[in-house]
Order: C-alpha cells, then structure tokens, then sequence
C-alpha cells in the first residue's frame, strides 16, 4: 500500500511540474484516498488547489492539516498568501 501511495504522489508531482494541475489533482485525491491524513499529500493537493484558484478548497485543506499540525509554519505560510491571491484576482477582474 505505501508503495502506491509514494506512486500516486510522485505521478502527482511530475504532473505539476508539467503544468497539468488538474490531472494532479487527481492522483492527489487517489492518494487521500488511500491515506486520508497524509501530511505531504494534503500539503501538494493544498497548493495545486492554489496554483488552479480554487483558493477556498486550497483553504480548507490547509485547515485540515493544521487541525492534524497546528504548529505547521509551512502551511501557516501558504495559507496567509491567499488573501493577497484574493486581492490580485479581485484587481485583475
């Protein structure tokens, strides 16, 4: 099973790093599937979130890993940019 999971999260991974944020997205979710809590999988699925601004799903996931780490300050980070994402959205519409 840890096999696949580390699978699913590097296929993941090479997606992004292609620019293919929603096939990510994908494989992130096979992913929690198999291990829900998985810091490193939600921190991913978090940030492709972001990156394809879906910033309020992007939100709730941090949330969700800060309820599992609430002293996590990579997240804490990630999630204080978003209003700033919000902000440049809100200007550029």
């Amino acid at each position: 099973m840890q096999k696949k999971l580390q699978k699913l999260l590097e296929q993941a991974y090479e997606l992004c790093e292609d620019g293919n944020y929603v096939r990510a997205l994908e494989y992130y979710d096979m992913a929690l599937d198999i291990e829900p809590d998985n810091p490193n999988a939600m921190v991913d699925n978090g940030v492709t979130l972001q990156n394809l601004g879906h910033y309020n799903h992007a939100l709730v996931m941090y949330d969700m890993i800060l309820n599992l780490e609430p002293k996590n300050i990579r997240i804490i980070e990630k999630r204080c940019t978003i209003p700033c994402f919000y902000a440049v959205q809100t200007i550029h519409n």
